[in-house]
């Protein structure tokens, strides 16, 4: 008759030495990685100086506001605004719609649409704007490259 008992299933080369101590081993790296990184983190957030910790992700509006009035929406991605007597060409931050004057390539999809979002905002309004300091001034086109806010103090971005 065949009994099974713990003492009879490790004799041999599956002793019972050789497989507690491997998973003795197993559970306290796994007890130890699980609980570090947590106690770690929370340390660290801790130590971090206020000044550090970035909790927007959109430019403030400045507080000394300069507003330029919008003369052409060229299409819904580019405007102009006239800047001390001078048109100058803006390239929005953060929007990018499908062409729709470009005279190299058929009206995209939803270009006219984009466009006319774009005029119904714009045109007419004073706005102000923002330069970004990660990005350069200008695009390869050399248009300006901005953060445009309407009058009212609305991240056009975010509309």
């Amino acid at each position: 008759m065949n009994h099974f008992s713990l003492k009879s299933a490790f004799k041999g080369k599956y002793r019972l030495k050789n497989v507690i101590v491997p998973f003795s081993f197993l559970f306290l790296v796994g007890l130890y990685y699980f609980s570090s990184p947590e106690s770690e983190k929370t340390a660290s957030q801790d130590q971090l100086p206020a000044a550090d910790v970035q909790t927007e992700t959109t430019p403030d509006v400045p507080e000394e506001k300069e507003y330029y009035q919008v003369s052409q929406v060229v299409d819904g991605d580019t405007l102009k605004v006239e800047r001390g007597g001078v048109t100058q060409t803006l390239r929005l931050i953060g929007i990018d719609t499908p062409e729709a004057i470009d005279p190299r390539k058929p009206v995209q999809c939803f270009g006219k649409e984009a466009s006319n979002k774009a005029k119904e905002l714009l045109v007419g309004k004073r706005v102000t704007l923002e330069r970004d300091k990660s990005q350069g001034d200008l695009d390869k086109y050399q248009r300006a490259l901005r953060y445009v806010y309407l009058e009212d103090g609305t991240f056009l971005t975010s509309r």
